[in-house]
């Protein structure tokens, strides 16, 4: 299905630079457009960029079937993966838990924000609205540097991913559109260096990308690279055993 995904960041970092160009790269194999945004909105903290910008690919591109989200700080870790395929028939959007949630093994009324895929469909449309209503305004402002502040707890209901969880993941009107996701696929985080089968990507979140992103990228390179020579090494000793 017509596919597009889109980034936004504007901090320049040389680890999410590279984070994100992994990401472009999954995209152009997947046959997926892929856009990357530096800005949003100036009054607008940057927590909601992507819900509203979100809702503006989707009418200004009708054409695409789908929409990916990938924050910064997302490694795709296995390139035979593709998060589409766990958009069944009858879902309008899937995500997967946040790793510190303890309930997520019997609840999914908690999620991650880091990468998720929605319909461009009218149930698509109805959660980002839905989603885009929930944002308060008020209930930020500025501080002498120019910082984004507000009274909330981190990721409650004044963010993005909270007033997901709190306002339409606990609503049966649309929660039976959407599947909540084992962590392990997309958000990976606490076993970075050693992923389960399962894994599609690794969310360095809390700073993370910031000071590991290139070496958590290149650790898992030379891991494949030193699967593959062990096994190419193998298969040329067990032909010149069989030849001998």
């Amino acid at each position: 299905m017509s596919t597009i995904a889109f980034q936004i960041e504007n901090r320049r970092n040389e680890h999410t630079d590279v984070l994100m160009d992994v990401v472009k790269d999954w995209c152009e194999e997947k046959d997926v457009t892929y856009v990357r945004y530096t800005s949003g909105r100036e009054d607008m903290v940057h927590y909601w960029w992507k819900v509203f910008k979100l809702y503006e690919i989707m009418i200004e591109n009708p054409e695409y079937d789908l929409i990916l989200w990938f924050d910064s700080d997302i490694l795709i870790y296995d390139f035979k993966k593709d998060p589409r395929d766990l958009l069944r028939p009858g879902l309008d959007f899937v995500a997967c838990h946040d790793p510190a949630d303890p309930r997520q093994e019997i609840s999914e009324d908690w999620f991650n924000a880091g990468l998720f895929c929605i319909r461009n469909t009218y149930g698509g449309r109805k959660i980002v609205k839905k989603w885009m209503s929930l944002y308060d305004e008020t209930k930020w402002y500025k501080d002498s540097n120019g910082k984004w502040n507000t009274d909330d707890r981190w990721a409650g209901p004044n963010y993005e991913q909270g007033a997901f969880c709190e306002q339409i993941l606990q609503k049966n009107e649309l929660k039976n559109k959407i599947k909540i996701y084992d962590y392990r696929i997309f958000n990976e985080v606490y076993d970075w260096e050693n992923p389960s089968e399962k894994c599609f990507s690794i969310h360095l979140m809390r700073g993370l990308a910031q000071e590991i992103g290139i070496l958590c990228l290149w650790k898992h390179r030379v891991d494949a690279l030193s699967i593959t020579l062990v096994f190419s090494m193998t298969l040329i000793i067990l032909v010149y055993l069989k030849n001998r």
